[in-house]
């Protein structure tokens, strides 16, 4: 626990001798995060579960400049995981952040991001995804570009273009890279339906997932290893077509639906390496390549409640995804509500209610595709004792089924979380 102790010496001194910097339109705020929860499960595992307490110490600092026609953020994180018994998962997790909006014209303005995470706890992933990975180390960059025009009275382009890229320090998981396009027009309905705008979305992208991995193995009077090449390359094309609705002032409604058609190239390659007294010889165990193609519904849709004490949001959506940690991209189902209210000055509630489906192309080289289904549920409450420090008690109870076995298994999680951006000067 020294690490833990002098982490937490050393941050509160950081954020002790920070401020809060306002230079006309600039923000500098430091944060400070710290959380003890319960893991009964810390794996997710259908057997030999692993339970223990868990400590969470963040450091995060936040840079905002604003004016009339631009916003840049940049943000960045450090998080301390220590665990009381098994000190071998500890770890620290970095996130780094820098998002840029500029409006050049009244009609036409650009954006920009970067983001870079390296990450390693087995849970990272799953309110987004319904994924539970291991403890393998990843790191993973995201960027962006994109502009957006307003052509007319009542129409509006955006293009915009993404790049996502993931490398894992485990040879045997695929490392991906995805770039996308997509293209949105947008036009108002208003003439015929008020508080509405009717949306056309295109969209390609191209997922690249590889792994190259050696296994030895001793034999009777010979040493034998084995190189494993793996490449799927998923090209992907979307149309849907949409609308977004304000059925009141409180409430609104949002709906795309179309199809994509997805190609996707499998290909493997495994070739032995034997050494024997009597000389040395190879043998290609496998060489082959596989080409499928195929059409799916892809869509999504939200409605939700925006109300001065409670929010409320229910979402669904049928997407191609790439799967981090997986093999290649998955087929992925969301089902998911989000609501919180405040109770007074002070205390509010909060829940989360998630279900995931994730399912694997079927290929002739794996037999056993993933396909699981994932519910989570996470209730919450927190009092915030100013507009700086907050206190938060949650739960979250996970369970999993995977689909190929019919097996079922599950995790609790209790956990009280401080946070605060507490600034010593104005």
């Amino acid at each position: 626990m020294k690490k833990l102790f002098w982490s937490i010496v050393l941050l509160l001194g950081w954020i002790g001798g920070g401020c809060q910097v306002w230079a006309g339109p600039f923000v500098l705020t430091p944060r400070l995060t710290l959380q003890e929860k319960y893991n009964d499960n810390i794996f997710f595992s259908e057997k030999g579960e692993l339970d223990d307490w868990v400590t969470r110490l963040g450091l995060g600092l936040e840079g905002l400049y604003h004016s009339s026609r631009q916003k840049l953020v940049v943000d960045g994180k450090v998080e301390v995981y220590e665990y009381s018994e098994y000190d071998q998962f500890e770890d620290t997790d970095q996130f780094y952040r820098g998002k840029w909006d500029f409006r050049a014209t009244e009609r036409w303005d650009v954006n920009a991001l970067a983001s870079y995470r390296r990450d390693s706890q087995p849970d990272r992933d799953l309110l987004e995804t319904g994924q539970i990975l291991g403890i393998d180390r990843r790191e993973r960059q995201d960027y962006g570009l994109g502009t957006g025009f307003v052509l007319t009275e009542k129409l509006s382009a955006n293009l915009n273009y993404s790049y996502r890229q993931e490398d894992w320090d485990v040879p045997t998981t695929f490392d991906f890279r995805v770039n996308n396009i997509e293209t949105a027009w947008g036009y108002n309905l208003g003439g015929w339906w008020p508080n509405t705008t009717g949306r056309l979305t295109l969209g390609y992208a191209v997922h690249d997932y590889r792994r190259n991995y050696w296994r030895s193995q001793s034999l009777p009077g010979a040493v034998s290893e084995t190189n494993t090449k793996e490449s799927i390359k998923v090209q992907n094309a979307v149309a849907m077509l949409g609308f977004s609705h304000d059925i009141s002032e409180l409430f609104y409604f949002s709906l795309d639906a179309g199809t994509r058609y997805t190609k996707t190239e499998d290909s493997i390659f495994q070739i032995q390496y034997v050494s024997t007294p009597f000389g040395d010889y190879s043998l290609v165990l496998n060489d082959a390549t596989y080409d499928t193609e195929q059409w799916n519904f892809n869509g999504q849709a939200e409605l939700g409640y925006k109300g001065l004490v409670s929010e409320v949001a229910l979402s669904a959506s049928n997407e191609l995804q790439p799967s981090s940690g997986g093999r290649g991209a998955v087929q992925r189902m969301v089902l998911k509500l989000r609501g919180s209210r405040r109770l007074t000055e002070g205390f509010s509630v909060g829940l989360t209610l998630g279900w995931y489906r994730n399912e694997e192309e079927r290929s002739q080289i794996v037999s056993n595709p993933e396909d699981s289904e994932t519910f989570v549920v996470s209730p919450f409450l927190k009092y915030r004792f100013n507009r700086f420090i907050s206190l938060e008690a949650g739960y979250e109870f996970a369970t999993k089924q995977d689909r190929n076995t019919d097996h079922e298994w599950d995790r609790h999680i209790a956990s009280l979380t401080c946070r605060t951006s507490y600034p010593f000067f104005e």
